[in-house]
Protein backbone atom coordinates (compact mmCIF):
# COMPACT_ATOMS: atom_id res chain seq x y z
CA UNK A 1 0.00 0.00 0.00
CA UNK A 2 2.60 2.32 0.79
CA UNK A 3 4.89 1.48 -2.41
CA UNK A 4 1.24 2.28 -4.65
CA UNK A 5 1.16 5.87 -2.46
CA UNK A 6 4.64 6.75 -2.57
CA UNK A 7 4.38 6.09 -6.94
CA UNK A 8 1.54 7.83 -6.89
CA UNK A 9 2.90 10.76 -4.79
CA UNK A 10 6.16 10.94 -6.78
CA UNK A 11 4.41 10.59 -10.31
CA UNK A 12 5.34 13.68 -12.50
CA UNK A 13 2.61 15.81 -12.44
CA UNK A 14 0.85 17.60 -15.64
CA UNK A 15 2.78 20.32 -16.99
CA UNK A 16 1.13 24.05 -16.76
CA UNK A 17 2.14 25.60 -19.69
CA UNK A 18 4.04 28.65 -19.15
CA UNK A 19 2.78 32.42 -19.85
CA UNK A 20 5.14 33.17 -22.34
CA UNK A 21 5.14 36.45 -24.66
CA UNK A 22 3.97 33.99 -27.59
CA UNK A 23 0.95 33.49 -25.62
CA UNK A 24 0.05 37.16 -24.93
CA UNK A 25 -2.41 37.86 -27.52
CA UNK A 26 -1.32 39.85 -30.65
CA UNK A 27 -2.86 43.02 -30.13
CA UNK A 28 -0.87 43.27 -26.84
CA UNK A 29 2.47 42.56 -28.33
CA UNK A 30 2.00 44.94 -31.37
CA UNK A 31 0.16 48.39 -28.73
CA UNK A 32 2.93 47.58 -26.52
CA UNK A 33 5.96 47.79 -29.24
CA UNK A 34 4.30 50.49 -30.84
CA UNK A 35 5.76 53.78 -31.29
CA UNK A 36 3.96 57.47 -31.67
CA UNK A 37 5.77 58.16 -35.07
CA UNK A 38 4.89 54.59 -36.48
CA UNK A 39 1.58 53.73 -38.45
CA UNK A 40 -0.93 52.44 -36.34
CA UNK A 41 -0.60 48.63 -35.06
CA UNK A 42 -3.08 46.40 -36.53
CA UNK A 43 -6.01 45.17 -34.20
CA UNK A 44 -8.87 43.46 -34.38
CA UNK A 45 -12.47 44.40 -34.74
CA UNK A 46 -15.83 43.54 -34.77
CA UNK A 47 -18.12 46.20 -36.81
CA UNK A 48 -21.41 46.87 -36.42
CA UNK A 49 -22.68 44.29 -38.88
CA UNK A 50 -20.82 41.83 -36.42
CA UNK A 51 -18.30 41.13 -39.35
CA UNK A 52 -14.43 40.75 -38.00
CA UNK A 53 -12.35 43.60 -39.48
CA UNK A 54 -8.78 44.54 -39.04
CA UNK A 55 -7.80 48.70 -38.65
CA UNK A 56 -5.39 47.70 -41.24
CA UNK A 57 -8.21 47.23 -43.56
CA UNK A 58 -8.62 50.55 -43.37
CA UNK A 59 -5.14 52.07 -45.01
CA UNK A 60 -4.82 53.35 -48.17
CA UNK A 61 -7.17 56.70 -47.01
CA UNK A 62 -7.46 58.96 -44.94
CA UNK A 63 -8.95 57.87 -41.76
CA UNK A 64 -11.25 59.91 -39.04
CA UNK A 65 -10.99 57.88 -35.21
CA UNK A 66 -13.63 59.02 -33.06
CA UNK A 67 -14.55 57.53 -29.11
CA UNK A 68 -18.29 56.88 -28.41
CA UNK A 69 -20.38 54.71 -26.17
CA UNK A 70 -24.25 54.75 -26.79
CA UNK A 71 -25.33 55.08 -23.33
CA UNK A 72 -23.43 58.64 -22.81
CA UNK A 73 -25.84 60.93 -21.49
CA UNK A 74 -23.65 63.99 -21.68
CA UNK A 75 -24.84 66.15 -24.51
CA UNK A 76 -21.42 68.08 -25.01
CA UNK A 77 -19.76 64.27 -25.35
CA UNK A 78 -20.65 61.31 -27.39
CA UNK A 79 -23.62 62.80 -28.79
CA UNK A 80 -21.45 66.31 -29.97
CA UNK A 81 -18.39 63.76 -31.55
CA UNK A 82 -20.93 62.08 -33.02
CA UNK A 83 -22.76 65.18 -34.52
CA UNK A 84 -19.54 66.58 -35.93
CA UNK A 85 -18.43 63.76 -37.62
CA UNK A 86 -22.33 63.71 -39.35
CA UNK A 87 -21.36 67.09 -40.49
CA UNK A 88 -17.78 65.77 -42.27
CA UNK A 89 -19.80 63.55 -43.86
CA UNK A 90 -22.28 65.31 -45.02
CA UNK A 91 -19.26 67.77 -46.58
CA UNK A 92 -17.94 64.20 -47.54
CA UNK A 93 -20.79 63.52 -49.23
CA UNK A 94 -20.32 67.18 -51.21
CA UNK A 95 -16.51 66.52 -52.10
CA UNK A 96 -16.06 63.11 -52.11
CA UNK A 97 -12.71 62.45 -50.66
CA UNK A 98 -10.57 59.31 -49.91
CA UNK A 99 -11.44 59.36 -46.29
CA UNK A 100 -13.10 56.85 -43.85
CA UNK A 101 -15.09 57.24 -40.56
CA UNK A 102 -14.22 55.23 -37.68
CA UNK A 103 -16.21 54.93 -33.91
CA UNK A 104 -14.87 52.93 -31.52
CA UNK A 105 -17.00 52.38 -28.61
CA UNK A 106 -15.36 52.54 -25.02
CA UNK A 107 -18.21 50.27 -24.00
CA UNK A 108 -17.64 47.04 -25.28
CA UNK A 109 -19.80 45.05 -22.96
CA UNK A 110 -22.96 47.61 -23.78
CA UNK A 111 -22.38 47.95 -27.16
CA UNK A 112 -23.16 45.39 -29.40
CA UNK A 113 -22.85 45.48 -33.36
CA UNK A 114 -26.99 45.50 -33.20
CA UNK A 115 -26.50 48.08 -30.50
CA UNK A 116 -24.21 50.35 -33.05
CA UNK A 117 -26.13 50.20 -35.38
CA UNK A 118 -29.09 51.07 -34.26
CA UNK A 119 -27.09 54.19 -32.90
CA UNK A 120 -25.64 55.07 -36.35
CA UNK A 121 -29.19 54.95 -37.57
CA UNK A 122 -30.18 57.19 -35.06
CA UNK A 123 -27.70 59.17 -35.43
CA UNK A 124 -28.29 59.93 -39.00
CA UNK A 125 -24.35 58.07 -40.34
CA UNK A 126 -24.46 56.82 -43.64
CA UNK A 127 -22.75 53.02 -43.12
CA UNK A 128 -20.76 53.03 -46.39
CA UNK A 129 -18.18 55.55 -45.38
CA UNK A 130 -18.46 55.42 -41.77
CA UNK A 131 -17.61 52.23 -39.65
CA UNK A 132 -18.93 51.71 -35.68
CA UNK A 133 -16.35 49.18 -34.13
CA UNK A 134 -16.22 47.01 -31.38
CA UNK A 135 -13.71 44.40 -30.28
CA UNK A 136 -12.16 42.69 -27.27
CA UNK A 137 -12.74 44.22 -23.91
CA UNK A 138 -9.30 45.25 -22.88
CA UNK A 139 -8.29 46.38 -25.67
CA UNK A 140 -11.21 48.66 -26.19
CA UNK A 141 -11.52 50.18 -23.01
CA UNK A 142 -7.44 50.35 -22.63
CA UNK A 143 -5.80 49.02 -25.57
CA UNK A 144 -6.83 51.32 -28.52
CA UNK A 145 -7.49 54.66 -26.38
CA UNK A 146 -4.08 54.66 -25.31
CA UNK A 147 -3.03 54.76 -28.64
CA UNK A 148 -4.67 58.35 -28.68
CA UNK A 149 -3.97 59.26 -25.01
CA UNK A 150 -8.07 58.59 -24.26
CA UNK A 151 -8.55 57.95 -21.19
CA UNK A 152 -11.85 56.31 -20.09
CA UNK A 153 -12.74 55.71 -16.26
CA UNK A 154 -16.39 53.85 -15.32
CA UNK A 155 -18.75 55.48 -12.67
CA UNK A 156 -20.58 53.84 -10.57
CA UNK A 157 -23.84 54.81 -12.39
CA UNK A 158 -22.44 53.26 -15.49
CA UNK A 159 -21.74 56.19 -17.44
CA UNK A 160 -17.87 56.65 -18.46
CA UNK A 161 -15.79 59.91 -17.71
CA UNK A 162 -13.05 59.61 -20.86
CA UNK A 163 -11.18 62.35 -22.95
CA UNK A 164 -13.11 63.76 -25.99
CA UNK A 165 -10.88 63.66 -28.95
CA UNK A 166 -11.07 63.09 -32.74
CA UNK A 167 -7.91 62.08 -34.39
CA UNK A 168 -6.93 61.59 -38.75
CA UNK A 169 -5.17 58.69 -39.41
CA UNK A 170 -2.74 59.23 -42.97
CA UNK A 171 -3.23 56.49 -45.54
CA UNK A 172 -0.57 55.37 -44.02
CA UNK A 173 -2.23 54.54 -40.48
CA UNK A 174 0.26 57.60 -38.81
CA UNK A 175 -2.11 60.24 -36.92
CA UNK A 176 -1.51 63.52 -38.33
CA UNK A 177 -3.98 65.28 -36.46
CA UNK A 178 -6.04 65.42 -33.38
CA UNK A 179 -9.47 67.71 -31.95
CA UNK A 180 -9.96 67.75 -28.51
CA UNK A 181 -13.10 68.03 -26.84
CA UNK A 182 -15.32 68.27 -30.13
CA UNK A 183 -13.40 71.30 -31.20
CA UNK A 184 -13.44 70.79 -35.29
CA UNK A 185 -15.24 71.31 -38.23
CA UNK A 186 -15.26 69.79 -41.53
CA UNK A 187 -12.85 72.44 -42.96
CA UNK A 188 -10.37 71.92 -39.93
CA UNK A 189 -10.28 67.90 -41.50
CA UNK A 190 -9.98 68.12 -45.00
CA UNK A 191 -7.17 70.69 -44.47
CA UNK A 192 -5.60 68.84 -42.55
CA UNK A 193 -5.87 66.11 -45.61
CA UNK A 194 -4.06 68.33 -47.51
CA UNK A 195 -0.17 67.43 -47.61
CA UNK A 196 2.03 70.43 -46.27
CA UNK A 197 4.17 71.94 -49.18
Amino acid sequence: MWLVLLMACSAPSPVQPATTTAETPGWQTAIAQWHYEDPLPDVPLVDHTGTARSLAQFRGQHLLVGFIYTACPDAAACPMTTARMVSIQQRLSESPAPLHLLSLTLDPGRDTPETLTAYAQTHGADLQTWTFATGEPALMTDGLPSLFNVLSLPDADGTLDHTIKLALLDPSGRQIAEWKDNAVSADDVFAAMVPSP
